[in-house]
């Protein structure tokens, strides 16, 4: 009953928050930083509006496939795989975004940083069998 609640009436008045005030409200829950993922579905081609939770080093930021801990990755993580024109907005700034999936040391020293901006995260982790796929989305010029 939770989930439900949670997906069909808090995500969506959180991503309807976020983008009414341009940023302002919504950026931030709770000390966790969020910010909207907008990609085109690889077999729709419809376009979605993700919040997501985020970690940001200088100008790139990160995300993190957990659907909480579920056993399956999110479809948002196989569509900006797919998608070259993904943007994002975080807080008030809107951007154009390159989507990159890190994978090994890499992945691993990210990680350890980005559990220090979100600890639900590695709870997420310790939860599930499968590696929880942690994505780069570097700003790219218009």
């Amino acid at each position: 009953m939770m989930n439900f609640f949670v997906t069909k009436l808090v995500v969506p008045l959180h991503r309807w928050l976020y983008e009414v005030s341009g940023g302002r409200i919504g950026s931030n829950l709770g000390g966790i930083p969020a910010l909207l993922l907008y990609v085109k579905g690889r077999k729709s081609g419809k376009q979605y509006t993700m919040p997501l939770a985020y970690h940001r080093e200088g100008e790139n930021y990160f995300v993190v496939a957990s659907n909480s801990a579920l056993p399956t990755n999110p479809g948002w993580y196989y569509n900006v795989l797919a998608d070259d024109s993904v943007a994002i907005r975080a807080g008030t700034n809107k951007m154009r975004v390159q989507a990159r999936e890190l994978t090994g040391s890499e992945r691993e020293d990210v990680w350890q940083r980005a559990i220090q901006t979100n600890p639900a995260w590695d709870g997420y982790r310790q939860k599930t069998d499968r590696t929880i796929p942690l994505i780069e989305l570097r700003p790219v010029d218009a």
